[in-house]
C-alpha cells in the first residue's frame, strides 16, 4: 500500500505473473481515508485481526456477520461495483478481470440489456 500516492500494489515484485491479474489500482478516497486511520492506529495490514493478517477474507467476514446477527453480506467487490453503476471498462482494469468475467457480472448493472428494452420504441433509424 501506497498510502501517501493512494496507491494499492496487489502483486508482489517477486511474485510470478499467472492468470489470475492483480494489477496496481488506485484507492477510492474513502477507503484511503479508512487506510490512513487504520495505520495511524497502528494497523499493519489491510485485514487483521488481534494484529495479524487475516488468511481468508470471506472467511472471516462471514464469521464476523454471523456473530453480529447480519444477513446477505457479500464480499463481491465486482458485484457491488457493477450494481452501483461502474463503466465495465474501468471495472475490468480496476479488478483485473477478463472480458469472460466482466461478462458474468453485467447482469448487475442498472443499464443491463438497456438499449435492447428501448429498441421498440424508440424512433426508426434506416429503410423501411
Amino acid at each position: 500500500m501506497d498510502l501517501a500516492g493512494g496507491l494499492s500494489y496487489r502483486a508482489a515484485d517477486t511474485e510470478v505473473p499467472t492468470a489470475k491479474r492483480k494489477p496496481t489500482i488506485r484507492n477510492p478516497a474513502p477507503l484511503l481515508a479508512h487506510l490512513r486511520r487504520w495505520r495511524a492506529a497502528g494497523a499493519h495490514h489491510v485485514a487483521e485481526w488481534n494484529g495479524k493478517p487475516v488468511g481468508r477474507v470471506n472467511k472471516a467476514l462471514a464469521r464476523s456477520c454471523e456473530a453480529v446477527g447480519f444477513e446477505g453480506v457479500s464480499a463481491q467487490a465486482v458485484t457491488h461495483a457493477f450494481q452501483g453503476g461502474a463503466d465495465e471498462w474501468e471495472a475490468m482494469g480496476f479488478f483485473g478481470l477478463s472480458t469472460e468475467t466482466a461478462r458474468r457480472y453485467a447482469h448487475h448493472h442498472p443499464d443491463f440489456q438497456g438499449s435492447v428494452h428501448k429498441a421498440p420504441t424508440g424512433p426508426k433509424t434506416g429503410p423501411d
